[in-house]
């Protein structure tokens, strides 16, 4: 894959972009399931935030992406990670009517009562 290439080639696989988007957060906005696993297994680092906390965990439960978050939960992805505000993945998931990805998230023990800034729960 072209992932492989420019991770033999040096590419810094924890690099940040605009925002602090690092690559893994890319692979998790595009449901890459097979570059997420790539990443992970090279070890990036799967709690790297963006300016505004977001985890590549919080990015797959607002898209949905269920075959990443297989990959990140259990590596490691701190699923009680909050971004601005105090959203944690569980609470975007449940936001955006994401319930394979919440079952993963309480599966792998997201609190389900945790309340964001405005007080919100997941449920």
């Amino acid at each position: 894959t072209v992932a492989m290439l420019l991770l033999e080639r040096g590419a810094a696989m924890d690099a940040p972009g605009e925002a602090g988007h690092t690559p893994l957060h890319f692979a998790a906005y595009q449901g890459h399931r097979e570059v997420a696993a790539l990443l992970v297994a090279r070890g990036a680092a799967v709690g790297a935030t963006e300016q505004d906390g977001a985890t590549p965990l919080h990015i797959v439960a607002k898209k949905g992406h269920i075959a990443v978050a297989t990959v990140l939960a259990p590596h490691g992805a701190a699923v009680g990670a909050t971004m601005q505000g105090g959203s944690t993945p569980l609470h975007i998931a449940a936001m955006a009517g994401h319930d394979a990805v919440a079952a993963v998230l309480v599966a792998r023990g997201a609190a389900v009562d945790v309340a964001a800034q405005d007080g919100r729960t997941p449920l």
